[in-house]
């Protein structure tokens, strides 16, 4: 897909193409947004976050006080796996709550630890890509899981990213309580 920037006036044009970057440069750009290419009010609460035996790319909270498991993959192929990792990093949150209730308002000093909604643990995938086995089992996870497909295109001076949201449980289940 080719991405066009036409200036003001109509009379400059300037084409993006299609651009890699590796996990980390991708983890760095949406954390250094604010989350917003994700979701709007999200709140960053650390990266790399150790939890059983991996690490939570982005940690969040969002605007209902519940955590948000965030995983980014530069593979379409990869997401199936990711599913799988957040869920597995969605039980060691639930499993030790009071010790993720701690870390989050450390980081989170606003955030009161008994505020923390970990029975509503939300998962995030981030990735250029979804495989249908990947969308399917999302709508059958019990844990509210959203798919976010990305694309970044860049000329030599400017990048741009687009994303948009594939599936979110929230919106064709509604709010978990």
């Amino acid at each position: 897909m080719s991405i066009f920037k036409i200036s003001s006036d109509g009379k400059a044009m300037e084409e993006f193409h299609e651009h890699d970057m590796n996990e980390e440069e991708i983890l760095s750009l949406f954390e250094h947004h604010g989350l917003r290419f994700v979701e709007n009010g999200l709140q960053f609460v650390d990266r790399n976050v150790p939890a059983g035996h991996g690490f939570i790319d982005t940690l969040a909270i969002d605007d209902l006080k519940r955590p948000v498991i965030i995983e980014y993959k530069i593979d379409e192929a990869a997401s199936a796996n990711a599913l799988i990792q957040s869920l597995s990093y969605a039980y060691n949150l639930q499993k030790g709550q009071e010790y993720f209730a701690r870390y989050i308002s450390k980081k989170l000093t606003s955030l009161r630890v008994d505020g923390i909604d970990f029975d509503n643990t939300r998962i995030v995938l981030v990735a250029p890509g979804f495989e249908i086995h990947v969308e399917e089992a999302a709508q059958l996870v019990a844990l509210p899981v959203k798919l976010v497909r990305y694309s970044i295109c860049k000329t030599s001076e400017n990048q741009a990213i687009s994303t948009t949201t594939v599936f979110d449980s929230t919106s064709t289940r509604g709010q978990f309580t």
